[in-house]
């Protein structure tokens, strides 16, 4: 199911094909030597086993897989535009029924919202990309963070079909 040779890296599995509902046992074996064991040597790290914490994680079939959030100042900082990339796990055959909705929050004051469908995203030389899309919200007058007046502003992304 799963093989990693440095110890002192992050290591990911995915375990799905192997569940089965009810209970599932997790076994995990630790080699002594591998090919990769004079690596480990290099570094003056000549002991085996898990280095890391452990964590099973649970996702739902559809979830948000990754989010890239851009800000962009207009040259006289009177306007502000988030742009976020965001990218979808999901099944093939649901991707047309999903909305991506960014929401920025300053406080408990909202600021602005957009909505997109998945496949919004700029198609680039690979093709098209129906699980990503493409959010702008235009801010007017944003408050500026600054040592000396550190505004913070929270965004929410989520994904509904």
């Amino acid at each position: 199911m799963g093989y990693s040779q440095d110890s002192r890296l992050p290591a990911e599995f995915d375990l799905t094909p192997y569940l089965r509902p009810g209970k599932n046992r997790l076994a995990v074996m630790v080699l002594r030597w591998s090919d990769g064991s004079y690596l480990e040597d290099q570094d003056m790290w000549r002991m085996s086993g898990i280095f890391r914490d452990v964590t099973l994680l649970h996702k739902p079939q559809v979830h948000l897989a990754d989010v890239q959030l851009e800000t962009r100042l207009s040259p006289e900082f009177y306007r502000a535009e988030l742009r976020a990339r965001v990218r979808v796990a999901l099944p093939a055959d649901v991707s047309s029924r999903y909305q991506l909705r960014l929401t920025l929050w300053q406080g408990e004051q909202q600021i602005a919202q957009c909505q997109q469908p998945l496949g919004s995203a700029i198609i680039d030389e690979r093709g098209h990309y129906p699980e990503r899309a493409l959010l702008s919200l235009p801010v007017e007058q944003p408050a500026l963070w600054s040592a000396e007046t550190p505004h913070l502003y929270r965004a929410h992304a989520g994904a509904a079909g």
